[in-house]
């Protein structure tokens, strides 16, 4: 028989211990806790992004991609021009 004590927190945590030589599985739900619906896909660009997630349950892995092989960045600042 195993036998799991523990404490769910307010903040969506589980804190406890597992005795016994068998597998537990389980799905800890967030219950009142609001769920993220946003964007999981991310591709680098040359300006910050936030993907404004905190205190929200995520479903899904936020992905970001690789950086596009055509990517550069120009800039004129009226007397020059650069690429890099």
């Amino acid at each position: 028989m195993v036998t799991l004590h523990g404490r769910l927190s307010q903040t969506g945590s589980l804190q406890g211990t597992l005795s016994g030589e068998e597998t537990l599985t389980c799905e800890l739900t967030a219950g009142s806790m609001p769920r993220y619906n946003g964007v999981t896909t991310i591709t680098p660009s040359d300006r910050q992004q936030v993907i404004h997630c905190a205190d929200l349950v995520m479903s899904q892995d936020v992905v970001v991609n690789a950086i596009p092989s055509y990517y550069g960045k120009i800039a004129w600042n009226g007397v020059s021009l650069s690429v890099s």
